[in-house]
């Protein structure tokens, strides 16, 4: 496992068990709200992702007024 696997492991919660290749972990309480609540945090921030995407030119056009210097990099 990497260094930067294992941290994130470890900042997760304790006792953590591989089984059948499956991890298990028992997660910090601070953590377990966000578990509990997963549903509905997950409900509300997936109505801020745009419902559908533009075409590259749209964007092109969208973003030249913020800096006309970007377009021609």
């Amino acid at each position: 496992m990497s260094n930067l696997k294992r941290e994130i492991v470890v900042a997760l919660g304790q006792n953590h068990k591989i089984k059948d290749g499956k991890l298990s972990i028992d997660a910090f309480e601070w953590f377990l709200p966000i578990i509990k609540n997963h549903s509905a945090l997950e409900e509300h921030f997936s109505r801020l992702e745009p419902t559908e995407k533009l075409d590259p030119a749209m964007k092109k056009e969208a973003f030249a007024s913020l800096n006309p210097e970007w377009l021609w990099r």
